[in-house]
């Protein structure tokens, strides 16, 4: 089955010397909004790839095609690690974009989904290696960017979890087997999926979802720098050969059943009782909203 792509977006890009060995480029769309901000250490080949969508880094179709096109073209480069982190000092991302699910057409929610599913096939597949600096809180979505990614490092005090049945939608079979290749055992993310488990930074590290907790984000980037750094460049091609056959299987079961992941999500979002529940969710994130830029 060949993989769909999903080109969104109309991408601009500009350089600039942060310092003698570092650039930093930001990726526009059509409409001149940018999603993310990437750091490349001409050095070390590291590249770092902020996402900054404020105020939670939901995810619409744009920024995750962005984030796609963003990790593609740094496989063409020299890079040689990834580092997924957030502008943010609380989220990492809260997930899909709800309010582009709301009360929209089949059409917009075919393109949200399988801009989704891009952007976890490049990310999960890609030969860089890939660690996730959760500086905040990662849910849904944002916990799929983490899982898909090789190596976790987060923060402490945040929360992390896959919460789609707490919605009312089901759990996309690529997200399953991303998730159940994160944490210790398929028990456990039996258990957690089916009850949208969140866990603490802490609680996460003790079921595996996440490797390492770091005391700072100055502390979890030393530590992802090191650990892409301990691979000598010499091995990255066997490296990244071998990644490839760990998750071939996943990667070939998403291609068997992506149509149907995307046939459930759309009958399912699509119900009256789930739209009424997102309706119910972003009226109380609206008044929360209200209320603090009132106090």
């Amino acid at each position: 089955m060949a993989m769909r792509r999903l080109h969104l977006l109309k991408f601009a890009s500009s350089s600039a010397l942060a310092n003698p060995s570092t650039s930093t480029r930001t990726f526009a769309n059509s409409a001149g909004q940018q999603f993310t901000t990437l750091n490349v250490d001409d050095k070390t080949g590291i590249a770092t790839l902020t996402l900054n969508r404020p105020p939670a880094n939901a995810l619409n179709a744009a920024s995750m095609s962005e984030i796609q096109r963003t990790i593609q073209d740094l496989e063409k480069s020299k890079c040689r690690g990834l580092i997924l982190t957030s502008a943010s000092d609380r989220i990492f991302s809260a997930g899909l974009d709800l309010k582009e699910c709301y009360q929209a057409d089949t059409a917009s929610l075919k393109a949200i989904f399988c801009a989704l599913q891009n952007l976890w096939h490049t990310l999960f597949a890609t030969p860089l290696t890939t660690v996730a600096l959760i500086n905040g809180h990662a849910m849904a979505g944002g916990c799929l960017l983490a899982a898909s990614s090789e190596y976790r490092i987060m923060l402490p005090n945040f929360k992390i979890g896959l919460n789609d049945t707490m919605a009312g939608l089901g759990v996309p079979m690529f997200v399953m087997d991303s998730y159940t290749n994160a944490v210790s055992s398929r028990r456990i993310a039996e258990r957690d999926l089916t009850a949208s488990r969140v866990y603490s930074s802490e609680e996460a590290l003790q079921a595996g979802l996440v490797d390492e907790v770091a005391t700072s984000k100055e502390q979890a980037l030393e530590k992802a720098v090191a650990l892409i750094n301990s691979f000598e460049p010499r091995t990255l091609t066997a490296r990244a050969k071998t990644k490839l056959l760990f998750r071939a299987e996943i990667l070939k079961n998403f291609e068997k059943n992506s149509q149907h992941d995307l046939d459930i999500f759309l009958s399912t979002i699509q119900r009256p009782e789930v739209q009424a529940y997102l309706g119910k969710y972003l009226q109380s994130l609206k008044n929360r909203q209200s209320k603090q830029a009132k106090a």
